[in-house]
């Protein structure tokens, strides 16, 4: 059914009632919740939401009618009412389940909206390089699968929530260069894998934007803290004494 069909309630309270809103089949809640996505994190905003995908019916009628016959594309935005949303740009799919959402550098602001719990398959959330504000949904810890979780240099504020700590498969968590506050405390069982000292980073170094109220952030599973100048240096060194420039290691940051 057509997004905004499906949007427009499930109840029989619901002003525009659509019956089948609830089914699957009719009404993909994966839909649902990255619409949901866009719309907090400001989409008619962002620099991009678009991309261009093979036009398969026009495609297949020139193919019966020209040879060689040429390749054209559409267009197809966030929110199309008709097409999957496994086509919207910077999601990706496998078997029709979200897995990744790699939406690095692109205007996005707002709020990363509670709804992004939904996507139980997701194993890459790179939203880095924004301007996404409020603080982190607790209900990122309802993703299991998660693998990468990139949030760094945006405007999260206060506390990560500590359902962060149901991540157990997390490979590369890089939440620096935010206003993060307080304790992070990451999965006890994780080991940095291939991305070494740069796998899980956070605001843990001094000098802090905050000062010494409340100071940096404290992560004692975190294999790299920055400080408010985006020096950064392994968390197991002296601070004073190792300090690592930003660039030194933004290979694998920005990777």
């Amino acid at each position: 059914a057509p997004l905004s069909v499906c949007t427009i309630g499930h109840s029989q309270d619901s002003q525009g009632y659509f019956d089948l809103g609830d089914q699957q089949e009719y009404c993909p809640s994966e839909r649902a919740a990255l619409a949901d996505f866009y719309n907090k994190a400001k989409g008619l905003e962002w620099t991009e939401s678009t991309t261009q995908v093979p036009d398969l019916a026009t495609n297949q009628l020139l193919a019966s009618l020209v040879d060689p016959a040429p390749l054209l594309y559409r267009t197809v935005s966030w929110l199309d009412d008709y097409d999957s949303h496994c086509l919207w740009k910077g999601v990706t799919c496998e078997d029709g389940r979200t897995i990744k959402i790699e939406l690095r550098a692109n205007g996005l602001s707002g709020r990363l909206s509670s709804s992004i719990g939904m996507l139980k398959d997701l194993r890459v959330l790179d939203i880095s390089d924004n301007d996404i504000k409020d603080t982190i949904p607790s209900e990122i810890g309802l993703l299991e699968q998660l693998e990468f979780l990139k949030l760094s240099f945006n405007q999260f504020q206060r506390e990560v929530p500590p359902d962060i700590e149901n991540l157990r498969k997390l490979k590369l968590f890089q939440a620096h260069g935010n206003r993060i506050t307080g304790t992070v405390t990451l999965f006890a069982g994780l080991e940095p894998d291939e991305f070494e000292e740069s796998s899980y980073v956070t605001d843990c170094g001094s000098p802090s934007f905050f000062g010494n109220d409340p100071g940096p952030v404290n992560c004692t599973s975190c294999t790299m803290c920055c400080n408010e100048f985006e020096e950064c240096y392994p968390a197991n060194k002296n601070s004073f004494l190792e300090w690592k420039d930003y660039e030194d290691f933004g290979w694998i940051l920005l990777a």
